[in-house]
């Protein structure tokens, strides 16, 4: 749990006109734990993912279902309210002190998204 500096790197393009491949500056997450889950919530920016972290059968990831908080929306919609804004991805530890998570179809335009994870280094107490 924590803040998270985030990379997204977008695969793909359904169509014209799009870039086959995207990398953007990074920007802040932040997972917390809630209840028995960890949510991650992208922070900044005009499309935020954002959703909840479920135990898989393989111990080294975990599956992420959310959906999309766009412009000034301050709450995502639940995950299932509105299937456009839906994703579902698998979250996992890729190195020390570095986490993947990636998003098929993510509804955007690309094919997949790539986020990686690392923690910021001055957390607040």
């Amino acid at each position: 749990p924590g803040s998270y500096n985030c990379r997204l790197v977008r695969l793909g393009s359904t169509g014209k006109g799009k870039p086959a491949f995207e990398k953007f500056k990074p920007f802040f997450c932040y997972v917390e734990v809630e209840g028995n889950l960890l949510t991650i919530v992208k922070q900044t920016g005009s499309s935020r993912p954002a959703g909840r972290l479920w135990e898989d059968e393989d111990p080294k990831r975990l599956i992420f279902l959310g959906s999309l908080a766009l412009g000034d929306e301050e709450t995502p919609l639940a995950y299932g309210e509105n299937p456009r804004r839906d994703m579902a991805g698998i979250f996992e530890r890729i190195g020390p002190f570095r986490w993947r998570l990636v998003i098929p179809w993510p509804q955007d335009g690309a094919k997949l998204h790539v986020f990686e994870l690392t923690p910021v280094v001055d957390q607040p107490s």
